[in-house]
């Protein structure tokens, strides 16, 4: 094997871990915002004040959607070879 393909490999193998880990961080990301999302709910159904809940909830989804867009990169990345 020459150098170029050795790169490539060790290339390909970083991006897989990336991708295994980015996806790790979407999973964890769903299940924040489906819990910050019930807090919101519980909140204003109780009657309570959810601004503080609801922007952390903005920010959740900010970060989530950035996760997203990560992964999507990897993908990509990994799908040009």
């Amino acid at each position: 094997m020459d150098q170029i393909a050795i790169s490539r490999q060790v290339q390909c193998c970083v991006l897989l871990r990336n991708l295994a880990l980015t996806d790790k961080r979407i999973t964890t990301s769903r299940s924040r915002l489906a819990r910050q999302r019930e807090i919101v709910e519980e909140l204003e159904r109780g009657g309570c004040d959810s601004v503080s809940a609801r922007k952390a909830l903005t920010s959740f989804e900010t970060v989530h959607s950035w996760q997203v867009a990560d992964r999507d990169r990897l993908i990509e990345s990994l799908s040009q070879g």
